[in-house]
């Protein structure tokens, strides 16, 4: 059976991906004319969180269904793109996605995914996902109902 939302989103298996981090520069002017740069990996990810993560999913509304989850977070600001998600849906496509931070802390991040693949079945779930690290190696994701336990790959 097919549901709705984040169920279309992550009950599937899901396939790690990876990300690399943005790069570059940004200049300022000072008020003496004299040019200073800032590294553009100014970032509002704690390091923490940096990384692929991947791990099952599953929800007490659905008993025994268990999703392969993974997710590939990299550095940013809040408002940015700072992760991509890849899921195997159930007809055996992939679903693949972008997430937006959308607030961070020491202790917890969250983010909002955007679907990237055409595929019908494909809908990204507008719920946050919300990563709290779980142990030194693992981050505990909660988002709409599911919840587990993510491994650094």
């Amino acid at each position: 059976m097919v549901l709705a939302g984040l169920a279309i989103w992550l009950l599937p298996q899901i396939r790690s991906s990876s990300a690399s981090p943005r790069t570059g520069t940004a200049s300022t002017s000072t008020a003496a004319g004299a040019r200073s740069s800032r590294a553009a990996s100014a970032s509002d990810v704690p390091d923490r969180f940096l990384g692929t993560w991947t791990g099952y999913l599953s929800s007490p509304q659905n008993p025994g269904a268990r999703g392969f989850f993974s997710v590939a977070i990299r550095r940013g600001r809040i408002g940015d793109i700072v992760a991509s998600v890849r899921n195997q849906i159930a007809n055996g496509g992939y679903c693949d996605g972008t997430a937006k931070l959308t607030s961070a802390s020491p202790s917890q991040i969250t983010l909002q995914t955007t679907a990237t693949t055409g595929l019908s079945g494909c809908v990204a779930d507008p719920a946050p996902q919300v990563y709290i690290p779980a142990s030194a190696t693992s981050l505990h994701l909660e988002v709409d109902g599911f919840s587990g336990d993510l491994a650094k790959t």
